[in-house]
Formats: C-alpha cells, sequence, structure tokens
C-alpha cells in the first residue's frame, strides 16, 4: 500500500498538469511579430510589427521583395486569446484587420481596399516569429 501512494501522487499530478490551459505571454503591441499567411484566395503576405509601425510584403503580388508601411496600427487582445490588429494605409484608402489565432495558425483578414473592394477571408499561418 505504501508503494502504491507516490504512483498515485505522480499520476494524479501528471493528469492535472495536461489539463492546465497554458498561457503564452506575447509582446505589448506584438511588437517584433514577423508572420507570414496566405488567404484561400491564394494571396499571400509577410507583416512586421514594430515600434515605428506595421509594413508587409504582398509576397505573390508582382513585387513581392516591396515592403510597404510603416503605418500606425491598432492593437488589442480578445477574451478568447486572439489578437486584433488593424490599420490605415493613407493615401491608398485602405482599411485592414487581422484577427490573428496563434493556437491555430489562423488568421482571418478583412478590408476596404481603396474604398472600394471588399476584402473578407481566412487564412492559415506559415511562420511567426518575435524578433
Amino acid at each position: 500500500m505504501i508503494r502504491t501512494i507516490p504512483v498515485f501522487l505522480l499520476l494524479f499530478f501528471l493528469v492535472l498538469s495536461c489539463n492546465e490551459k497554458r498561457t503564452v505571454q506575447y509582446p505589448d503591441q506584438l511588437l517584433g511579430l514577423n508572420i507570414q499567411y496566405r488567404y484561400s484566395n491564394d494571396r499571400e503576405y509577410n507583416v512586421k510589427l514594430e515600434k515605428e509601425g506595421l509594413s508587409y510584403r504582398y509576397i505573390s503580388g508582382s513585387k513581392p521583395e516591396k515592403w510597404w508601411g510603416k503605418f500606425p496600427y491598432n492593437y488589442s487582445m480578445l477574451e478568447d486569446g486572439q489578437h486584433v490588429v488593424a490599420w490605415h494605409e493613407e493615401g491608398y484608402d485602405d482599411y485592414i484587420t487581422l484577427i490573428i489565432d496563434f493556437e491555430r495558425n489562423t488568421l482571418f483578414g478583412s478590408g476596404i481596399i481603396k474604398c472600394e473592394e471588399v476584402h473578407f477571408a481566412p487564412a492559415e499561418i506559415f511562420t511567426y516569429s518575435f524578433e
């Protein structure tokens, strides 16, 4: 009986730790984020969030090496752990919002492009890092 108590306690704590919800700490305003993702319509982007602002590359576009920005951006974290990033590209009249879910490696983008085209699509995150 004495030998089974330590084994039981070990199993009990292992089960508790498996059910524990892990909380990941992200930098304030997601500063340093470098994320690459592709929408279901095959548009692929690389976005960076830096102190100076947000910049991005349109990887599947005609100039994949060109960085656009640095645009001021807004940030919020939702109760369910998703991150919201939004910005306005002054001079282009583009209004973009990204909802990022790091746990599922997904992103949802919504935007009004040149005050004419509506963008509303899910995306798969390929890579992300914090620099």
